[in-house]
């Protein structure tokens, strides 16, 4: 059973699957793509980039150090980041 559930797993592309995560964007390279908590992702040329008021903008727009929301799938180049969304800072109370 164990093999068989590993074999079919195997086979799925991970491609097709979108994963998602929250982190600290603290640069954007010269190539484009951006570093998220000390992890290098690429970023799809159609990314949708939205600031903390949700309102769409530029990759370049952003202000690095940002706290962010993304989602990205998987490659055979690695992860690809499709959805950019800038996290409001909290306000003190």
């Amino acid at each position: 059973l164990i093999f068989l559930a590993a074999s079919s797993f195997m086979g799925t592309s991970l491609a097709a699957v979108t994963m998602s995560g929250e982190g600290i964007m603290s640069s954007i390279e010269e190539d484009g793509s951006v570093i998220i908590d000390e992890y290098g992702y690429r970023v799809d040329q159609k990314v949708a980039v939205s600031d903390s008021a949700n309102k769409r903008i530029s990759l370049r727009r952003l202000s690095p150090p940002v706290r962010i929301y993304f989602e990205y799938e998987y490659t055979k180049k690695g992860p690809v980041i499709k959805v950019i969304k800038e996290i409001p800072k909290e306000i003190p109370r």
